[in-house]
């Protein structure tokens, strides 16, 4: 018996863990008696804003109780701190509230470390503060935030995606149930119709990346709390996870899918040239096609051994033959009828056949495929479309060109066409990989005033950085930081002096 006894205790093979070391570690903050508690929410409902983010900061368990589960601040209904911000209308606290509890860092503040559950309970604490209902008529925070006509409450709950909307005890929900409580300053056809508007089927749209940002990020397709994005394939084994990093919203689908579009296409510059501007049907045309029109017919790419053989049987001896390869070379894909046959006639002289039928620069240089595109692309560079739709050569001066952006209508030149939408958001994408994506959505958003959250790794929360509440959370973080690095300098110090003495 001693020995077995033994055994356990120095956890042989198959032997349980003992209890001690699978216990997690106890948390140094202590729960707040009844009366702390009563004092917290009256705070929260008399607005004291600045003292609630004290106290919740000092000790979390205002917050979260000992089993990781939303602290209850009335016990008969069972409401929690979500629930008095709903009732009274506190949209500030509303949003430190949901922040706060968002945050990876509070759950590791109040265990003292953490953990490879830390974010996953996060997630699950922030859940239940969204959803979880009342005791007696079964009611979320959004209910009755819609019910008592707070419009700004409504506007921050609906702010995260995980907010559900759900049936009451009566079956009816938020949307049913508007106003149907609030006091008459509350209740006009104006904060009837803004909250009805909330409360339609609200769409996001996502920035989604990989985790080790081996593929490139991508603006997703709008999605709603009721039908989330599907980011990861069961079957897609070897691609890395993907995940959303940032998101714009909410708004409607028609709104989401108009956002979607201008996020991911920047707006066009339409060319002006002199006192000619090139017509819609016009550019239309030219969009299908990367060649002029009204053109005699060139070519373009450079295996030309077949040429050869055509001018042979076009040259002598062979009519019939060479009337043949005529017809064939007529009806080739390889001939574009696009160049002026002078620039052919040019790259004819440029070029002289090999032993093989290839073609050489007289220089005895290659003249390849990519050369002679680009010589085409250069030479189309230089000339442009008159609005009758015929190829002009030097009818337009580079000086003289102008364009036009779609969206805004301003008049750019060629010495300010940099300042232009279309170049900024082009160039923000190309200079920033990590970041340049999310700053155009966050353009977006605010011209769109749509709310925007995204996620900032050193945080490990969404936010906002230009909000009050994003700037606070930056300051902490800095503080934090700066605090480890003078408590790092100490201690090097200190062993500096004992390694002297």
């Amino acid at each position: 018996k001693r020995c077995c006894l033994s055994l356990v205790e120095q956890g042989a093979p198959g032997s349980p863990i003992p209890s001690a070391e699978r216990k997690v570690p106890k948390s140094p903050f202590v729960g707040p008696s009844s009366q702390k508690l009563v004092a917290f929410r009256k705070l929260i409902e008399a607005n004291n804003i600045d003292e609630v983010r004290t106290m919740i900061q000092q000790n979390p368990r205002y917050l979260i109780s000992s089993g990781d589960t939303p602290t209850i601040l009335k016990e008969g209904p069972r409401y929690n701190a979500l629930h008095i911000t709903a009732i009274e209308g506190r949209s500030d606290i509303c949003r430190l509230l949901l922040q706060t509890i968002g945050n990876p860092s509070y759950i590791e503040l109040l265990h003292g470390q953490r953990t490879s559950s830390t974010d996953e309970v996060t997630a699950i604490l922030l859940d239940l503060y969204l959803n979880t209902p009342d005791k007696c008529r079964n009611e979320t925070p959004l209910h009755f935030a819609a019910k008592l006509g707070w419009v700004a409450v409504v506007k921050e709950l609906i702010a995260f995606p995980q907010c559900q909307v759900k049936p009451n005890a009566d079956g009816l929900y938020p949307r049913e149930i508007i106003c149907s409580r609030a006091k008459p300053i509350n209740n006009t056809p104006e904060i009837r119709d803004a909250i009805a508007a909330l409360l339609q089927e609200n769409f996001f749209v996502p920035v989604i990346r990989t985790e080790d940002n081996s593929l490139p990020p991508i603006v997703g397709e709008p999605f709603s709390p009721t039908n989330p994005p599907k980011l990861n394939e069961p079957r897609d084994k070897l691609t890395a996870r993907r995940e959303i990093t940032a998101y714009a919203g909410p708004m409607d689908y028609e709104k989401a899918q108009r956002f979607c579009k201008r996020w991911k296409t920047p707006p066009r510059l339409r060319i002006i040239g002199g006192s000619k501007v090139q017509s819609e049907g016009k550019l239309a045309e030219l969009r299908q096609s990367s060649t002029p029109i009204k053109a005699t017919a060139r070519r373009l790419f450079a295996n030309r051994s077949f040429d050869g053989r055509l001018e042979e049987g076009a040259g002598g001896g062979g009519g019939g033959e060479g009337q043949k390869q005529r017809n064939l070379c007529n009806n080739n894909t390889l001939l574009d009828s696009s160049l002026d046959e002078s620039v052919a006639e040019t790259i004819d002289e440029k070029l002289a056949p090999d032993d093989n039928g290839n073609h050489l620069r007289m220089n005895t240089v290659p003249y390849t495929p990519n050369r002679l595109f680009f010589s085409y692309r250069n030479h189309l560079a230089n000339n442009s479309f008159d609005t009758d739709g015929s190829y002009c050569d030097n009818e337009l001066d580079d000086g003289n060109l102008s364009y036009v952006c779609d969206e805004t209508q301003t008049l750019y030149g060629k010495s300010n066409v940099t300042e232009s939408p279309s170049f900024k958001e082009r160039s923000i994408r190309l200079a920033d990989p990590s970041k340049g994506i999310e700053t155009i959505g966050r353009m977006l958003a605010k011209k769109e005033q749509i709310g925007w959250l995204e996620y900032w790794k050193c945080l490990g929360i969404f936010c906002d950085l230009e909000e009050a509440m994003g700037l606070l959370m930056l300051e902490q973080y800095l503080a934090r930081k700066r605090q480890q690095q003078a408590g790092g300098e100490d201690v090097r110090s200190e062993d500096s002096v004992g390694g002297e003495s």
